[in-house]
């Protein structure tokens, strides 16, 4: 068994939809983090990067997710269509 917080799930079932990032939201999955873990728990998380992904180490989550599929799949066909010298813009995707 084990608890995984989806950030921006959490944000909207938390009142805050679409602001993962609250602090009301972060304070909230940290203190469940503690509780999970007192119970034996472990407990995971998504992360929007490196530097998050070594936040949420440090903050005691033992899963921690490194990226969505569809996020995934855009960075690289980005990296494939650079090499092919066809980079396509970032801008694209947020359309």
């Amino acid at each position: 068994d084990a608890i995984f917080f989806g950030p921006h799930d959490f944000a909207a079932s938390a009142g805050h939809p679409g602001v993962w990032d609250h602090p009301d939201v972060l304070r909230r999955i940290l203190a469940m983090r503690k509780v999970a873990e007192k119970k034996g728990m472990p407990c995971g998380i998504l992360a929007f990067g490196e530097k998050e992904a070594r936040l949420r180490r440090r903050q005691g989550f033992r899963m921690i997710s490194v990226g969505i599929d569809t996020v995934l799949m855009i960075r690289t066909l980005q990296r494939m269509m650079a090499a092919l010298g066809r980079p396509v813009p970032s801008s694209v995707w947020d359309e």
